[in-house]
């Protein structure tokens, strides 16, 4: 973190200027921002005309030629001009900066002091800050680690990030450099994605999640948000956990179905088959023999049944037993 601090704020923005010369101009916008207004200040070095500051102009020599003077510009839509007398120094104003903008050669005049420049990417600090509704994040935490992945849609230049990760009382868990893939839209105009996995621990649940990024100058927060460590890693363990019981119910309630079919045959089996007990007589030469057989069949338990039943038995052992007259 203090690298990316250090590397950010060591890089300066480079001006145009010559302090020495009579006349200098300089960028004097900090953050080059394409959409934006971009300022160029002419200063007026020579003390001997600061109280006269006759004949400012300013002269564009791009793919359209435009001069302003006096506050006036040719082309008033894209140009504005200032004059300062009291500081000496008077400025252009470049509305709406783009890319057409660069490598053009842009001369200050004061009387017959002149001086011309050309506007390049590498005098200039050009930015293209991410706008904060278009910056996705996905944190996810897998066994005690965080993972870190940052999908932001249009930067330029690509941005050094770096992560610090502390517990509610500040106490400082880590502090990584982020890796990124870079995918070019267009030469002033990326898409980045900032991605890294942290160990964080386990031990305490909170953690507080900053993610900066240094772009040339500047320094941009892209996460600064606090997450709950415990109930992540719960809600990642969960579908897992969910799966286990399931199937520990789903293996009970057969145990149970089984039991249940088994003792529904086990009766079945014994209402179907009780032993009835038949005697049956057989005649013979010799006189009257009762012998008595065991046959297992279905034994009616209804009332009427046995009632019937033991009539007709009855009325059998009679007429076995009754003698012949």
């Amino acid at each position: 973190m203090w690298l990316i601090l250090i590397v950010c704020f060591l890089s300066q923005v480079i001006s145009i200027t010559a302090v020495n010369e009579a006349v200098s101009w300089h960028v004097s916008t900090e953050k080059v921002e394409f959409g934006n207004d971009v300022t160029l200040k002419c200063k007026v070095n020579n003390r001997t005309i600061l109280q006269k500051l006759d004949h400012p102009a300013w002269e564009v020599k791009g793919p359209k030629q435009v001069k302003c003077q006096w506050g006036r510009c040719s082309d008033a839509k894209k140009y504005s001009m200032t004059i300062h007398p009291h500081v000496s120094y008077f400025a252009l104003i470049i509305h709406n900066f783009s890319e057409t903008d660069l490598n053009v050669d842009y001369s200050c005049s004061y009387g017959y002091t002149k001086k011309t420049n050309n506007l390049t990417e590498d005098r200039i600090s050009i930015l293209k800050m991410p706008a904060k509704n278009s910056i996705i994040d996905n944190i996810a935490v897998e066994n005690g680690k965080i993972n870190i992945t940052i999908i932001v849609p249009e930067v330029y230049p690509v941005p050094l990030c770096s992560v610090n990760i502390t517990k509610l009382n500040k106490q400082v868990i880590s502090e990584v450099t982020l890796n990124n893939v870079v995918f070019d839209i267009s030469k002033y105009q990326k898409k980045v994605v900032v991605f890294g996995l942290i160990d964080v621990g386990q031990a305490q649940c909170e953690r507080h999640i900053k993610v900066d990024c240094c772009l040339k100058n500047t320094l941009e927060n892209l996460i600064n948000r606090t997450i709950t460590v415990c109930q992540e890693l719960q809600e990642n363990e969960s579908p897992a956990q969910f799966n286990v019981i399931a199937t520990v119910l789903l293996t009970v309630v057969a145990l149970l179905l089984l039991i249940g079919l088994i003792a529904l045959v086990i009766r079945l089996h014994r209402f179907f088959h009780r032993g009835d007990t038949i005697i049956t007589v057989s005649r013979n030469s010799n006189g009257k023999t009762v012998s008595t057989h065991t046959f297992s069949g279905r034994c009616d338990t209804s009332p009427i049944h046995n009632s019937r039943y033991a009539q007709r038995f009855k009325k059998k052992l009679q007429y076995v037993f009754t003698p012949k007259r």
